[in-house]
């Protein structure tokens, strides 16, 4: 089947394809006793020709596998369209959270406040199971579950059943959380705050070990829908400026809902800016007002106030004459970042 898009009637479909029979198991069961069967029957003798018979049934097996996968997949063909905003900021956070090491799963007891139970999950550039597109498509996934970001909306994909999310339903909240973090489970990525003995009272006292307190970066993405996941990332810088480009999303597809893709496009269009170099600077503006760690409304003033605040904390001259190379070059990398965003605010408030 080949789709032009997604919408509900299409989500449904894709449902009931892949949930369609699967012939493949009919042709191996019969495949294998014919070889069991081939063998009994020539005997010892004949030993020498099981080898290829096997061969064979293994490649008519492989065969109708792959035919009853194709019929069981859906083909999604979107016109190359670059005022998708919504969707670029999409991929742009997940390529910002895949530079962490590691990414979980994050789920709260609520019973229990302090029972945090965590699952690794993998944030890639992939195809959806039984899905196509002629379109990069990211997604957040693991074993349980997979979270797809397609052109027209979000894709959960849970228990064997899609569900679409537009993304006019999605909100998004980060904040850096402390994790009690495994001595042997340390992160290379992750900011360590302090650490902690490990076990209560006299145990603790005996086993005379302690375990790092890391600090991370945590992104609560809900919808309308139903939608509820938490996603905890070790390197919180990553996790931040991911946050804010989902943030972003959120108010990109709330405001082509309201005014009209029809609408923004001639706005788009006065301003003399392509579509690409728009979603572009979207991007790159949610970027840096994560780096400086300011919120969208900020003014001029504020704005100067954050940039020295920011500098200030990881210029370069203010380390240590035992630093080594590395940290210097990462602070200089820093720094390179904080005033780049502090340029393109500045020229963006000042219309420069």
């Amino acid at each position: 089947m080949a789709a032009s898009g997604l919408s509900n009637v299409v989500v449904k479909e894709i449902n009931q394809r892949r949930g369609a029979r699967s012939y493949w198991p009919f042709a191996a069961l019969p495949t294998t006793a014919l070889v069991g069967l081939f063998y009994v029957w020539l005997g010892p003798a004949g030993a020498w020709l099981v080898g290829p018979a096997a061969a064979a049934g293994l490649t008519i097996n492989t065969g109708v596998w792959r035919l009853d996968r194709y019929r069981r997949t859906t083909r999604l063909a979107y016109m190359w369209r670059t005022n998708d905003a919504a969707y670029w900021q999409a991929c742009a956070a997940c390529r910002e959270l895949a530079a962490s090491s590691w990414v979980w799963h994050v789920r709260h007891d609520a019973k229990d406040a302090g029972n945090t139970r965590r699952e690794k999950v993998g944030v890639v550039e992939t195809w959806p199971p039984f899905i196509r597109a002629n379109v990069p498509v990211w997604g957040i996934q693991n074993d349980h579950f997979g979270l797809y970001f397609l052109p027209d909306g979000a894709l959960l994909y849970a228990d064997q059943h899609y569900m679409l999310l537009p993304y006019s339903s999605l909100r998004t909240l980060y904040r850096e959380v402390q994790y009690v973090e495994h001595a042997s489970h340390r992160t290379a990525d992750g900011a360590v705050v302090g650490f902690v003995r490990e076990g209560k009272g006299v145990a603790a006292h005996l086993h005379r070990s302690s375990a790092p307190l890391m600090r991370y970066g945590e992104i609560l993405i809900t919808s309308t829908v139903g939608l509820k996941m938490t996603f905890m990332a070790s390197n919180e810088r990553a996790a931040k400026r991911a946050g804010a480009l989902f943030v972003a999303l959120s108010r990109l597809a709330e405001g082509a809902a309201s005014s009209g893709a029809g609408q923004a496009a001639s706005e788009r269009a006065s301003r003399g800016r392509t579509q690409d170099r728009w979603s572009d600077l979207e991007s790159d503006v949610a970027r840096a007002y994560a780096v400086l760690g300011l919120d969208p409304k900020a003014t001029a003033e504020q704005l100067k106030q954050a940039y020295h605040r920011v500098a200030l904390r990881c210029h370069p001259d203010r380390l240590s004459a035992n630093a080594g190379a590395a940290t210097r070059r990462s602070a200089e990398k820093e720094m390179g970042e904080v005033s780049a965003a502090y340029t393109l605010l500045h020229k963006r408030l000042h219309r420069v």
